[in-house]
């Protein structure tokens, strides 16, 4: 079953009904219970499953990324050994007929896939809308109210001296700062 597309998967009798169901899904987002539908195992037995299902919408290109779907299995498989590999013999053959009208659907489920216009794209694109609106009116308030000049006036007092303060005072009586004609350098100062 895997590296197998899903749709292969379907009972021929059932690709009808399951078109039906991604149009609906698609269209809604998700789905309750469905139907049973029959889905081949990988010893070419079917069993039937009852499925939820639910899309997911990308949000930013508002496009359907991938269906999901949760499966009970209503009842299983005349061969349970669903591992074994498919007997050629016991293999459904199809007429040419039926294997166009298989493929038929499939297309068209892969038509309702990719061109449909999703109801949760437009739900989720309308509360983008909503919120740059309430965006722009809490701006629009902001902008709106007068704040006194006081209040946008900062005061800052610094506890410690100034950047040009602190490198000016004297260590050891050697500063680049300091002038050393108007008094005494530091050899010159007995010791105390």
């Amino acid at each position: 079953i895997i590296n197998r597309d899903v749709l292969t998967l379907y009972h021929l009798d059932d690709l009808a009904y399951i078109q039906e169901l991604y149009e609906s899904i698609v269209k809604q987002g998700s789905m309750p219970r469905s139907k049973p539908i029959r889905l081949m195992t990988h010893n070419g037995c079917y069993i039937k499953v009852e499925t939820e299902w639910s899309a997911v919408i990308n949000p930013w290109s508002k496009k359907l990324e991938y269906i999901t779907g949760k499966h009970y299995i209503v009842e299983g498989p005349d061969n349970p050994n669903v591992i074994q590999c498919a007997d050629p013999e016991i293999a459904q053959e199809l007429t040419e007929e039926e294997k166009n009208k298989a493929q038929m659907s499939r297309d068209g489920i892969i038509k309702i896939l990719k061109e449909t216009l999703t109801k949760p794209a437009e739900v989720a694109k309308q509360q983008i809308i909503k919120r740059c609106n309430d965006l722009t009116l809490y701006m629009e308030t902001l902008m709106a109210q007068r704040i006194p000049e006081d209040e946008l006036r900062l005061e800052i007092q610094d506890a410690e001296l100034s950047q040009f303060e602190r490198d000016s005072v004297m260590l050891g009586g050697i500063s680049p700062h300091h002038d050393h004609s108007d008094s005494k350098s530091s050899t010159e100062t007995t010791l105390s």
